[in-house]
């Protein structure tokens, strides 16, 4: 051992052992001279070179024939994106064929098709989404959003998910910081098949080819937000028959606060409407206070109630942001200024007006409940979901408010002045509901098999309730005379009826989005 060795003190070693990188600051100094993302001679011809043109936008294409299914693509968008543990933003679906000589099986890779009309952000009320003037990418702004989740059932595609730990939706934003700086997507990085690019597409053909239905078999129909993504194969998935059901059929969300908002809210717009026509025809007099405060009773405990499905609702102050776009924006305007009229009138049974002022403070919250319950029904019409199509919805969100606006106005009048209008009222949607035709289109084979199946006990319920309290106990008290009891028991049933029918409205529609995604 030499001089210096033995003369070498722990510090001197120290500083020694300080000279020697570590693996870590190795990989950092190597890629720190690097002016080029890493490997990116592997996926540099997956991605466009240059950036759209003014008409175009970035889409993804996916080669069905190099899918295998393998979810690497899954993984690689869990990972890079810091999701949460049941948290997804692409997932993996199959297509079927039918009985063939030559049966397929295809595995899909799905993620948000950045449509050209997105659905999400023209029904946002709140402009949590934004779509990209260059790019054309559809982005959702996690501090803007409340969690009311109406993007969910604007998209047909089941794109964005709610995480009720966040209180938020959220989706697949193309990985736009990473092509910004020329790097490839998660998923198109993670593909070991290069099943995944991102092509510059034509925002008119796009929509051309949406109006032709061309994007991919059993996924809905493109016409409604046109989808960017291009799918391609050689066995012509694409444009291919419409392949039958691939998949157990299961309910959707029932949406609990939602459907104790509808119906309590029409129950109030009923009992407004009637109780104007009741005044009119001298049943009650024109001050009555009983209808008055069960009107604003049922509006405030509506409104309170939609609350509870917001996962941030110390943000919906905010919901005038979509008034240009958004049904729901509409909606909550609607219902703002029928709470507004009713709490007017509601005042003004404590002050001395004159008869034709408080008429047309009732006029006025006619005309307000009348339009609350339009936009109720625009809110669903407008997702262009099949079992919500207008003339359904219609049926059933003024169908409620007739029975159970003659419920109310039978029970506290004491009469049998509305037992006529009940009885008409319940027949026609018991009817109306008997009488409709669920065939013809995959999503309403769906619902007429979840109606039929999963779902068939709790509409046989809902009929029970609707027969009992609409029609059976009505022309009991007609022909033995009005009896409180029989009264209330009969509109306890049809409000029972009535939140089992709006719960069957929102779990019957049946989860949808893209095919052969669980």
């Amino acid at each position: 051992m030499t001089d210096s060795a033995e003369q070498q003190t722990l510090i001197d070693k120290l500083l020694q052992e300080q000279r020697q990188l570590s693996a870590v600051d190795l990989f950092s100094a190597r890629h720190s001279k690097e002016t080029k993302p890493a490997l990116e001679n592997y996926y540099r011809d997956l991605i466009p070179l240059t950036a759209p043109s003014p008409g175009e936008q970035y889409a993804f294409e996916v080669d069905l024939d190099n899918c295998s299914g393998c979810k690497a693509c899954v993984t690689a968008c869990h990972s890079l994106n810091g999701l949460d543990a049941d948290e997804t933003w692409r997932d993996i679906g199959q297509l079927l064929s039918g009985p063939t000589a030559r049966p397929v099986t295809q595995t899909v890779t799905t993620a948000c098709h950045h449509c050209v009309e997105p659905g999400c952000m023209h029904g946002c009320p709140v402009k949590a989404y934004v779509k990209d003037d260059v790019t054309g990418i559809v982005r959702h702004l996690d501090d803007q959003c409340i969690g009311c989740q109406y993007c969910s059932l604007m998209c047909p595609y089941d794109v964005p998910k709610y995480s009720a730990r966040r209180g938020i939706v959220r989706k697949c934003d193309m990985c736009h910081g990473r092509l910004a700086d020329g790097e490839a997507p998660a998923c198109v990085q993670g593909c070991p098949n290069g099943a995944i690019t991102i092509r510059i597409v034509r925002k008119e053909e796009v929509r051309s080819r949406a109006f032709r239905g061309l994007f991919l078999a059993g996924a809905p129909a493109p016409s409604a937000t046109a989808p960017s993504t291009i799918y391609s194969s050689q066995r012509n998935f694409v444009a291919g028959p419409l392949w039958g059901e691939q998949e157990e059929v299961r309910p959707a969300a029932d949406h609990w606060p939602l459907v104790i908002t509808l119906v309590l809210m029409q129950a109030a717009a009923g009992a407004s409407l009637l109780s104007l026509v009741a005044k009119a025809l001298g049943w009650i007099p024109p001050n009555d206070k009983a209808t008055t405060f069960l009107a604003a009773g049922c509006c405030a405990a509506g409104l309170a109630a939609s609350m509870f499905h917001l996962g941030r609702p110390q943000g919906a102050w905010r919901w005038f942001l979509g008034l240009r776009t958004s049904w729901l924006s509409r909606e909550i305007a609607a219902f703002s200024l029928f709470a507004g009229a009713l709490a007017l009138q509601t005042g003004a049974l404590f002050l001395p007006l004159p008869t034709a002022a408080t008429a047309l403070i009732s006029l006025a919250c006619a005309v307000a409940a009348v339009l609350a319950t339009t936009t109720s029904i625009m809110v669903y019409a407008a997702t262009q979901r099949e079992f919500w199509s207008t003339k359904r919805v219609v049926s059933k969100f003024f169908g409620t408010s007739a029975v159970l606006g003659s419920a109310a106005m039978w029970l506290l009048t004491s009469g049998t002045a509305f037992i006529g209008t009940i009885l008409v009222a319940a027949f026609a949607k018991m009817a109306s509901e008997s009488l409709e035709r669920l065939a013809g289109t995959p999503a309403l084979n769906r619902s007429r098999s979840l109606l039929t199946g999963a779902l068939a006990p709790q509409r046989r319920a809902r009929m029970f309730c609707l027969v009992l309290g609409g029609l059976a106990l009505p022309l009991v008290v007609l022909a033995t005379g009005y009896s409180v009891v029989l009264a209330g028991v009969a509109v306890g049933l049809l409000l029972v009826g009535e939140f089992m029918e709006r719960r069957l409205f929102f779990r019957a529609i049946g989860k949808g989005g893209m095919p052969g995604v669980k």
